[in-house]
């Protein structure tokens, strides 16, 4: 059994406190796709056979989020996010949070790394997708 998950998200953010900790508001649209691919191999007196059965299916969840940076040093800034979504449009709901660390190496790079949470529930056209995934990330922002 193969398994293929991906997710695009694109949002606007309107900068609604600014200051020290500024916050952020955030609306924007998330795709998801889910890919799945068995192949069940089988032998019964002697005769063998292969089954492949493969499906894909594809939605896109509005969401509105709240996003804050906090500096902790020169170099040092504390991350934090979340929002919600789906409201029965893709999914009937879906929730992020997230909490990293990001370090400047200079005004364009930054290093990132921290830990997102994501909760989807999905149930449409007899195809039910209730899962959540998270874990650590770690990347590169590039500022321009």
């Amino acid at each position: 059994l193969e398994v293929a998950q991906t997710m695009y998200a694109a949002a606007l953010a309107y900068r609604a406190i600014e200051g020290r900790t500024p916050l952020d508001v955030i609306g924007g649209l998330r795709y998801a796709k889910i890919e799945a691919e068995a192949q069940i191999d089988g032998s019964f007196f002697a005769q063998t056979g292969t089954a492949v059965r493969s499906a894909e299916k594809g939605w896109v969840d509005p969401y509105i989020g709240l996003r804050s940076r906090h500096p902790l040093a020169e170099r040092w800034t504390f991350v934090g996010y979340a929002d919600i979504g789906g409201f029965g449009v893709g999914s009937d709901f879906t929730w992020q949070v997230a909490a990293g660390i990001d370090y400047e190496f200079s005004k364009t790079i930054a290093g990132k790394f921290g830990y997102r949470y994501l909760s989807v529930d999905y149930d449409n056209d007899g195809f039910r997708y209730d899962m959540a995934n998270s874990g650590l990330y770690l990347g590169v922002g590039i500022r321009f």
